[in-house]
C-alpha cells in the first residue's frame, strides 16, 4: 500500500499518525498540558509526562475514535479523566 492510499480501516488524519500503531505512548494530564491554572487553585495539576507501553498497539478507527488498551483513564495526581496530551496530540475520552 503506497504512502497516499490508506485501508478503509484506518483513518487518514495525519495527526493521529502520532497515536495509531504505537505501543509506547508519552502522555501527560490535559491539566497539567496546557497550564490552564496557578498552583494555588484547586483545579491545578503538576503531572509530569509519562512514557508508558499500552497492552496492544493504538488504534485509530475510520470515525476518527482513539482505542489505546491498557491506558489508565485517569490522571494519577488529579484524577482528570478526560483530558490529556498524548504524543503531543490533545485527546478527550469519552
Amino acid at each position: 500500500m503506497s504512502d497516499s492510499e490508506t485501508s478503509e480501516d484506518e483513518y487518514s488524519d495525519p495527526y493521529f499518525e502520532r497515536i495509531s500503531g504505537k505501543k509506547a505512548v508519552q502522555w501527560q494530564c490535559g491539566v497539567a498540558a496546557y497550564g490552564r491554572f496557578e498552583p494555588d487553585e484547586p483545579e491545578y495539576c503538576d503531572h509530569e509526562p509519562e512514557t508508558m507501553e499500552l497492552d496492544e498497539p493504538a488504534k485509530v478507527s475510520p470515525d476518527g475514535e482513539i482505542s489505546l488498551p491498557g491506558f489508565p483513564g485517569e490522571c494519577p495526581e488529579c484524577g482528570n479523566p478526560k483530558e490529556f496530551e498524548i504524543n503531543g496530540l490533545g485527546v478527550i475520552l469519552r
